[in-house]
């Protein structure tokens, strides 16, 4: 074989053996590490978001109350599923003290949110999201990611994926006060 052809393929042995020795390590020493994102029985950061009038709203105003955090976003099928569930605990417990804060998390015009919000008849507090509370609150979590915080300011369910009937009633019943 001649000279040429030997170094060929020796460089090409080296290559593969060297270049995942020499790219892996540095794969996996340049990600970036993953965030903490709150969880139950962690105390609720507060935030500060604008609602679709452009009006700052932080979850500071509602202390006191049982607040229903819900993240979703225009494309996502679930969380327009969760929507009339919402809807309904709204009604049925505002009374007694629920609050419920929708927050997109798209990164798209406020028109178009706005338009999915009228379409949705949504008339609940809606908050345009940010990386900063998303990264507090949701790490690497698909959407709906819906989160019930007490009066204390303290999480007590965190719910990956579309809220059921059950799990979201029984998560504001713990909440309220006894009869």
């Amino acid at each position: 074989m001649p000279l040429l052809k030997q170094l060929a393929a020796l460089t090409t042995i080296l290559g593969l053996v060297l270049t995942p020795a020499v790219f892996v390590p540095v794969l996996f020493a340049t990600s970036p590490p993953r965030s903490h994102s709150v969880d139950v029985g962690d105390r609720a950061p507060d935030f500060e978001l604008q609602d679709l009038g452009g009006k700052t709203v932080r979850l500071s105003d509602f202390r006191s109350k049982i607040v229903i955090l819900n993240f979703w976003a225009t494309w996502c099928v679930p969380c327009r599923k969760e929507i009339p569930l919402f809807l309904e605990m709204k009604k049925k417990y505002q009374d007694q003290g629920l609050s419920l804060i929708g927050i997109d998390t798209d990164d798209i015009d406020n028109e178009t949110v706005a338009t999915f919000v009228r379409e949705e008849k949504m008339d609940y507090t809606i908050l345009l999201g940010s990386d900063e509370v998303s990264a507090k609150y949701l790490s690497l979590a698909k959407l709906p990611v819906t989160i019930v915080i007490g009066p204390n300011g303290t999480i007590s369910k965190k719910i990956m994926g579309a809220v059921t009937r059950a799990e979201i009633e029984a998560a504001i019943q713990s909440l309220l006060p006894p009869d």
